[in-house]
């Protein structure tokens, strides 16, 4: 796998980096969680040795996740991440169809959420959800809309690449732009994500991964690795 950033546009500023060598590293926080683990695992296509792991376990419910790692980011119009993660081959897709992986904030709320879009065993999109937007709808689904072949496969390792830009404030100019293993799956425009005299950066970023959608159960032990986050942010 390509190790550099391909995909980051020229001049953006590193603002964290980590590859889960420990359970806090680069200004990131846990919370107190038992279904946290570092792993030892040589598989990283990043960074081999060790892993992130979130376990759900048999029994979990939908609509939270098991662990939530955070990281508060210099705040950035523009915003860059990249993820190297794998879900377990046994992964059960929430009967919503909603497997979120990260959570990006902007002006104190939920905007921007990474998801692997799929039920129960079969192939999962790489999609990005959006919500709290200036605009009716104020929530919806971004879906791929390239590359439509490329899929998340469960048991093996993922690159995902997402680039988002705030709008300016009141008006519907914001993007939102991903990869998926190099492969250029979306590139939405005209997204409001914030109302006229609002801030337009991006000030947080959370692992939560998020089993759905609400009820539905899990029916065994399954997980989220990953195995290293990179993120940089741009004027």
């Amino acid at each position: 796998p390509n190790t550099g950033n391909p995909n980051e546009p020229p001049g953006f500023t590193k603002i964290t980096e980590r590859s889960f060598n420990a359970p806090l590293e680069d200004g990131w926080s846990a919370r107190a969680d038992p279904y946290y683990q570092i792993v030892a695992d040589p598989s990283g296509p990043k960074s081999p040795g060790s892993i992130g792991r979130a376990i759900f376990p048999k029994g979990f419910v939908g609509g939270s996740g098991p662990i939530l790692l955070a990281r508060q980011l210099t705040p950035y119009r523009r915003l860059y991440i990249s993820a190297w993660f794998r879900l377990s081959s046994n992964w059960q897709g929430h009967r919503s169809g909603v497997n979120k992986i990260f959570h990006v904030w902007m002006d104190g709320r939920n905007k921007a959420i990474p998801t692997a879009m799929g039920i129960d065993s079969n192939p999962m999109l790489a999609q990005v959800n959006v919500q709290g937007l200036n605009e009716t709808p104020q929530s919806r689904r971004l879906d791929p809309q390239m590359n439509l072949n490329v899929k998340i496969t469960k048991g093996i390792w993922h690159r995902f690449e997402i680039l988002i830009a705030g709008n300016t404030p009141g008006v519907a100019d914001g993007t939102a732009e991903w990869w998926l293993d190099g492969n250029l799956m979306a590139n939405y425009g005209g997204i409001n994500w914030v109302a006229a005299g609002h801030p337009n950066q991006w000030d947080l970023i959370y692992w939560n991964p998020t089993w759905g959608g609400v009820q539905d159960t899990v029916l065994q032990d399954q997980y989220m690795d990953m195995d290293h986050i990179y993120i940089s942010g741009g004027p």
